[in-house]
Formats: C-alpha cells, structure tokens, sequence
C-alpha cells in the first residue's frame, strides 16, 4: 500500500507500483475534520533582515489581536531555537506600546499557574508566562516542555512560539498556526535552504482542532517573490519529480555488479520500471531531454 497526502500526481506513483486505477483513491483536503484556511503574506523588504523581520512582526502582531479577540490561540514556527525567544520578546514590546490589548493575552487563572510557572528551572518561560507567551524547542528539559504543552492545553498560555519540532513530535493542535519566515540553515550544506513543502503541510496540520473548532486557520510569512511557489505547494500544484536521474550510472553500475541487469535490453527493462521513467516520459523537459530524444 502506498499513501501519501501530498502527493498531485498520485497517478505516476499507481502505474510505478502497477495499481490500477480501481485501486488507487485520493484523499484531498474535503476529507479534513475542520476545513482549514490559509493566508499567505509576500514580503517585499526582506532583503534586508532587520526590516523584513520588523514587518513580519507587525503582520503577526496584528493577526495575534484578531485571533485572540475570537477567543483562540495560536502556535507562531520559527526555525531556530534563539528565535522562540526573540520573536515573543519582540511582540511583547509591540504590545506593552499598546496597554489596551493586554486583558487579550492574560491567562484566565493567572495566581494559581503563575505558582507552578515559578518552579520551572527556564527563566524564558518565566518570564514571557506574564504576558501570555511562551516557548517550546528540543533544548528546554522535558519538564519544562511538559509544563508549557499541558499550559497550552489548558489554554494557560495564548501564544506560543516553537521549532518545528513541536509540529513533528507532538500532538498539540490549536486554532491558528503562523510559519514565520521560509528560510532556514541547513548546516550539511552551510547555507540557507527554503522550507520543504512537507515540513509545511505538517505545520499546517497543527491547525483547527476537530473536538472545539469548526475550521482551522495557517499563515505562512514568506518572501514576496517565492509567494507562489508556497501557494502551488499547498495547492497540490507542484509536480513531484524523480531524482534517479542525479544517481542513475551508480544504480545501473549497482545492479550490474549485482547480477541483475547483464545486457542493455534488461538495463532498459530495469529502467522503465522505475519512477524516473515515469515522469520522464511525460515530462522530458524536466531532465534535459527532448521529445526527439524519446
């Protein structure tokens, strides 16, 4: 059985794997418990990270009131650790410019949490608790993690800003979610890498929760000129591609040494039963070969 639910051109992987159409389903986004909206935000200034960061916290800012006035709570994703805490310091100093939001942000049972907040050993979490906020990322301890996953639950705490690794390793949904920024380091390849389409989709699948809402709603701040590349990818727009082409002497060098392929005809079988062939013959383009070629 092969599932995925991010996949638009399921039907390549049904002929890959020789199921026929009767046997193959999609599942799309009408199958979700709570209808889920999303919200894009192209940002023109970031090419320079001072002002690009400044205007992603107005955007977020502004979207904390509108949530919170509903009554809801939201999980803002950034991509580094230092990142949970600064980000939160930084809407709570655009919230103390303005004293009359601050009843939006309080926790409802303050003096009773506030007593348990006061034994954790994280002095982040501490002090971002008096004003609603809070952070969660894999360097915290575990009890600390704990501690503000059953406070978010409780809804002890409104806003809550993580690494990404809250969204893959535990199951803590709320209204909104926010993806603060598409860039990320990738330290195997010392640079920058733009956010995969599928760490996306499980970010976005922290919104709504099926048990206290009727939809869910997800963010994303991104650069203004990769705006559409991210609405295609949650679109299902985006093709997915082999890349067997990257790799294919050493797979057929592979496969010779093994036994497998001992002439060029079977070298050809072997080949047309991959992916790559697949998409390569309906897509040849995107493999630098020509229809001619074919």
């Amino acid at each position: 059985m092969g599932l995925s639910a991010t996949l638009p051109n399921y039907l390549d992987v049904a002929e890959f794997i020789n199921a026929d159409h009767q046997g193959t389903f999609c599942f799309d986004a009408s199958y979700r418990p709570t209808p889920l909206k999303c919200i894009f935000y192209g940002v023109k200034e970031m090419g320079n990270a001072q002002r690009g960061n400044n205007i992603m916290n107005d955007i977020i800012f502004e979207n904390l009131l509108r949530i919170l006035r509903m009554g809801k709570q939201i999980i803002i994703f950034v991509h580094q650790r230092a990142a949970t805490y600064n980000t939160a310091i930084e809407l709570i100093e655009i919230l103390k410019t303005q004293q009359g939001h601050l009843h939006l942000f309080e926790c409802p049972d303050k003096h009773r949490v506030a007593r348990e907040v006061a034994k954790s050993r994280n002095d982040q979490v501490k002090e971002l608790f008096a004003y609603g906020f809070s952070v969660h990322h894999a360097g915290m301890l575990r009890k600390d993690r704990n501690m503000v996953e059953a406070m978010f639950h409780n809804g002890d705490i409104k806003v809550l800003c993580s690494t990404s690794t809250l969204a893959w390793g535990v199951n803590l949904p709320a209204y909104a979610v926010l993806i603060k920024g598409t860039k990320v380091y990738d330290s195997s390849a010392g640079a920058y890498r733009d956010v995969g389409v599928f760490d996306v989709q499980q970010i976005f699948g922290r919104a709504g929760r099926p048990q206290f809402d009727t939809e869910g709603e997800a963010l994303i701040l991104t650069p203004f000129k990769q705006m559409d590349e991210y609405v295609k990818m949650m679109q299902n727009k985006q093709t997915i591609e082999s890349h067997l082409d990257k790799g294919l002497d050493n797979c057929l060098n592979a496969e010779i040494a093994s036994g497998t392929i001992t002439t060029v005809s079977e070298g050809v079988q072997w080949l047309k039963k991959s992916y790559f062939y697949q998409r390569l013959v309906k897509n040849p383009h995107a493999y630098a070969v020509s229809m001619a070629d074919l």
